[in-house]
């Protein structure tokens, strides 16, 4: 949805010896001690290298997660376009949810439910527009990877374009304990028309006020909240630190920590919480085609903030699937976000295009989301980990 700003700057000095310090406050009593785990493998490393070796030398094995009974499970996501299901989640396109919960004070209609209802008037479509090809309002050609998983039923709250927590200046303060990350969407081209998307922490209300009693605390229910990659795109730097080094200190960590708290808060229990971490945001094809990035650092910072969110939970392994799912030569299936930045901000619905032909096999639908075939390879790399 955005790019952020100072992007190429990839440079970090490593700070003496905290880092090892640190680490070895950490490290389980019974534990192989830290040097001779990786006395070996730093020799000859960057500072970025040794950084993730040492991480990961004292980080839980989350093939050993604790798997479940699929048919058993009830599914609750929060997330951003990459999870969210459109008219079949609690998203912006599911306007009776978005309309029951503004009304009652939880969340400004003016940020959400009245910026869809103008988006709808002025074009007569809403968005993502269906006219590009996207199924049921979710951001991409067909089911998104939870609708994949055979699980008892799932309560998707993803909302395209969020962030980890939503700030509106003047509007919506974060809440306590968080650090605003504020993130727009919809048509951006007019003020009445951007849509300020829920950020999980908001997500989290709404869920604690629309699920019915007891589900959230029940031994049955899994939370996955897979979330990071606006809070990139709009924030860069800010959001997941200048080097590995930053990463365990970074904003998007912190709001994970206080998402943990709310969570816990609210009785879920601590095994049946996933973190999805960020994925390999380098493969985005607007990402890759673009030179505000430096491509290998954002790969090493990635994996640095993802070592330390799987301190806090067990984190399927997204990036990793990306990585060795995905081709390095992107297959896009349509040019959404081009077509959109060509049309005239007073454009109407005669501006929208007819249709867009189907076609199997490419990977991205769009020069940001992944198409129906890779959410279904995500589905499958998380039922390989968690069920």
């Amino acid at each position: 949805e955005g790019r952020p700003k100072d992007a190429k700057d990839a440079t970090c000095e490593r700070n003496g010896g905290k880092l090892a310090g640190e680490v070895d406050d950490h490290m389980p009593e019974n534990e192989t001690s830290f040097e001779a785990k990786i006395a070996g493998a730093l020799e000859n490393r960057s500072p970025e290298a040794k950084l993730l070796v040492a991480l990961e030398a004292r980080l839980p094995d989350n093939e050993t997660s604790k798997r479940r009974v699929a048919k058993e499970v009830t599914l609750v996501v929060f997330g951003d376009s990459f999870s969210d299901a459109g008219s079949l989640g609690y998203g912006a396109m599911n306007s009776s949810a978005c309309r029951s919960w503004c009304t009652s004070g939880g969340y400004p209609a003016s940020a959400q439910l009245q910026p869809m209802r103008r988006i709808r008037a002025q074009l007569s479509s809403s968005y993502p527009f269906s006219e590009f090809g996207y199924a049921h309002g979710a951001f991409t050609d067909g089911p998104v990877w939870p609708s994949h998983l055979p699980v008892k039923e799932v309560f998707n709250f993803a909302h395209g374009g969020a962030s980890s927590c939503q700030e509106i200046p003047g509007t919506l303060p974060p809440p306590a304990g968080y650090v605003g990350m504020a993130t727009k969407t919809g048509w951006k081209k007019r003020p009445e028309t951007t849509v300020y998307p829920r950020g999980v922490a908001q997500q989290i209300a709404q869920a604690a006020e629309l699920l019915p009693p007891g589900m959230l605390s029940s031994t049955e229910t899994l939370v996955v909240v897979c979330i990071g990659a606006n809070d990139v795109f709009f924030h860069g730097k800010k959001a997941i630190g200048t080097c590995p080094d930053a990463a365990a200190s970074c904003p998007l960590v912190r709001n994970h920590r206080q998402i943990l708290s709310d969570l816990s808060r609210l009785g879920v229990q601590k095994d049946n919480i996933i973190i999805g971490g960020l994925p390999a945001l380098e493969l985005i094809p607007d990402v890759a085609e673009s030179t505000d990035w430096e491509l290998p650092w954002l790969a090493r910072q990635i994996d640095a903030v993802n070592c330390a969110l799987e301190q806090l939970a067990p984190r399927w392994r997204l990036a990793e699937a990306w990585r060795s799912g995905l081709s390095s030569t992107p297959s896009i299936r349509c040019r959404v976000y081009k077509a959109l930045a060509a049309m005239d901000e007073r454009a109407g619905p005669g501006d929208l295009p007819c249709s867009v032909p189907p076609c199997a096999g490419q990977e991205w639908f769009d020069e940001v989301h992944p198409s129906a075939a890779t959410h279904k390879l995500m589905a499958e790399k998380f039922a390989e980990q968690f069920l």
